[in-house]
């Protein structure tokens, strides 16, 4: 952890380069445990500077930290049980300066965010109508 600010939007600003490692996405909710103190934390990751080895842990969250604790960032999703099965996580360790010095597991593609979408609907049976006969009138 190199930096922590309360009076901040609550986010952990971390290293461009580790973020593209790891391959999380800006604003990603994502856990980060404090392996010094053992709190953990639900915040979205933002990005800095590439090279600026930064691991900030800003808002609320920071009167949790401080600067020189070690700390964990995981990401976690839904799979389905077949996907579940093959996953293999990517995990990213760092020297003393934040940078990656070891990457084990596949590589992940920064990918761009899509749009957001509605959920499918239940697909409605068609009922047909009955067309109601009219009366015929007499000339």
């Amino acid at each position: 952890m190199t930096r922590v600010e309360v009076d901040a939007l609550d986010a952990v600003v971390v290293d461009g380069e580790l973020l593209d490692a790891a391959g999380f996405l800006e604003n990603e909710k994502i856990e980060l445990t404090s392996l010094t103190t053992g709190a953990r934390l639900a915040l979205a990751v933002r990005r800095s500077e590439p090279n600026g080895a930064e691991v900030a842990v800003l808002g609320p969250a920071a009167h949790l930290m401080k600067p020189g604790d070690l700390v964990s960032l995981s990401s976690f999703g839904w799979l389905k049980d077949k996907a579940a099965r093959k996953h293999q996580p990517t995990i990213v360790r760092v020297d003393e300066l934040n940078r990656p010095v070891e990457i084990t597991g596949p590589k992940r593609e920064r990918a761009e965010p899509t749009k957001a979408t509605e959920p499918p609907r239940p697909e409605k049976k068609d009922k047909k109508k009955k067309e109601k006969k009219q009366p015929k009138l007499a000339p």
